[in-house]
């Protein structure tokens, strides 16, 4: 038998560890950085997330991403977040959502859809809606 099947697993040491988490944090701002310059955009983050080499991007906070979008505050990024979960009906807070939520494939796109969805639609009411009061 060879040394590498009898041989343990190799363990990183602290900096190697600390290396790699700060070039995930490195490559999570580069595509942040990015995305604000309209570089890139939100379709290209889900993207590059479903990849072996954007897997780090999975773990993004989706208000984060969606805030980091140009015009599009905190606020207005938790509010479209609300209403994806509205529309498929899950109690969940905002703040909890990440990345990898929206792109689970046991979803068959039915959570990229209902974010597609609460982007482009507008959140004002009509007013035949409201009426009279």
């Amino acid at each position: 038998m060879s040394d590498s099947v009898t041989s343990p697993a190799r363990r990183l040491s602290i900096e190697e560890l600390n290396e790699r988490r700060r070039a995930v944090y490195r490559y999570r701002a580069e595509w942040l950085i990015a995305l604000r310059a309209g570089a890139v955009t939100l379709s290209d983050v889900l993207r590059q997330a479903e990849t072996v080499e954007g897997a780090p991007l999975m773990m993004l906070s989706l208000r984060e991403v969606l805030a980091t979008l140009p015009d599009m505050s905190s606020a207005k990024a938790t509010h479209i977040i609300r209403r994806t979960l509205d529309e498929l009906g899950i109690d969940e807070k905002p703040e909890k959502i990440k990345v990898r939520w929206v792109m689970n494939q046991r979803s068959r796109r039915r959570r990229v859809v209902a974010l597609a969805d609460a982007m482009t639609r507008s959140h004002r009411t009509s007013p035949t809606e409201t009426w009279p009061w």
